[in-house]
């Protein structure tokens, strides 16, 4: 009896050991989809936000910038309030929204940074997964 008890402990110890740094299966897929996955579509922001830490603007246009991010969340709210039961008008206006704030980004950029922000634009959009393409059912 006494064998199997210290068969037990050491099984048990031995197991406890082992796992005590692992991550959960879902910690380890939220980590693999955060480093491979372009934000959630539908948040243009955030792909905006991410071009443009890329194109590494001065003090005096991150200022600007940011202004012109408040004001554009203001505008974005309030389209999404004024259109929350017309989906069509919604996107008509997100777009129109889009197109202004882009050529304000124009405006605040000199011709490098500008073409490197499209560019980073474009990638964060082509790094996205298509809808029913998605990771499947682990």
């Amino acid at each position: 009896m006494s064998k199997f008890l210290y068969f037990t402990l050491i099984s048990v110890s031995f197991l406890l050991f082992a796992c005590s740094g692992t991550k959960t299966v879902s910690e380890d897929m939220q980590e693999e989809t955060t480093q491979t996955q372009a934000p959630r579509p539908g948040n243009m922001q955030t792909y905006i936000d991410q071009a443009m830490k890329k194109v590494e603007l001065t003090g005096d246009q991150m200022a600007i910038y940011e202004e012109m991010k408040a004001k554009y969340r203001q505008k974005i709210r309030a389209a999404r309030k004024e259109h929350q039961d017309d989906k069509g008008a919604m996107k008509t206006a997100m777009s129109a929204l889009r197109v202004e704030q882009d050529k304000e980004i124009n405006e605040l950029l000199d011709q490098t940074q500008y073409k490197m922000f499209r560019k980073y634009l474009e990638e964060i959009k082509n790094a996205r997964t298509p809808l029913g393409e998605g990771r499947g059912g682990l």
